[in-house]
């Protein structure tokens, strides 16, 4: 396990914190990150190095992949692009993104690179999005009866208002007119798309 760190948090203290929380616990240890899918992590690595810290017993790991369809993980990746752009930062049209992109949005390899490490690997669909929650919690082991109420929530921007973002950074040449526009785009209505949170 390498000692890189993800945001301001080590290895260590974040395997401390799940102990805290988790340590001789009878329930399922549920781990949710997109860093997981990252190449430099080493996921087989990293589940040995965290299994001590949850019990003695021996665990049934399970990595479960949330697979999209392949155009809506393509726009997913190009929207977070986009917004994680600084202001002025030159900006790449989604036929280029897509192009230059394309290997790393595929799923096979990731499949693979996650086998290697020698645990049980699940591919569950993400569509539709309306019951996406409850099929995963169900999946893992909830009831019917327990599984908790689905609440939709907007995240992202919905797919008009990207392709709004994605003329305005074309056709405006200066980064003043640009965000002027912009933030008059974030307030038309549906401007978000939707998903569903546990509550």
């Amino acid at each position: 396990m390498n000692k890189r760190r993800i945001g301001d948090v080590s290895c260590k203290q974040l395997f401390e914190q799940i102990e805290k929380e988790a340590k001789g616990s009878h329930l399922d240890v549920v781990i949710s990150s997109e860093a997981l899918e990252l190449e430099w992590v080493d996921v087989g690595a990293f589940i040995r190095a965290l299994l001590p810290h949850l019990d003695s017993e021996p665990m049934d790991v399970e990595i479960i992949v949330a697979c999209r369809e392949h155009f809506s993980r393509a726009a997913s990746w190009y929207n977070h692009r986009m917004r994680a752009r600084k202001v002025g930062e030159n900006h790449i049209v989604p036929d280029d993104f897509l192009i230059s992109h394309a290997p790393e949005i595929c799923y096979v390899p990731l499949i693979h690179r996650l086998e290697i490490g020698g645990f049980k690997v699940t591919p569950l669909s993400y569509h539709p999005t309306e019951d996406w929650t409850e099929r995963f919690f169900r999946h893992i082991g909830f009831p019917k009866e327990k599984v908790p109420k689905i609440q939709v929530k907007n995240m992202g921007l919905s797919t008009k208002v990207l392709i709004a973002k994605v003329a305005t950074n074309r056709a405006i040449p200066t980064v003043k007119a640009r965000l002027r526009y912009l933030d008059a785009i974030r307030e038309m209505p549906e401007s978000y798309s939707s998903q569903s949170i546990a509550r």
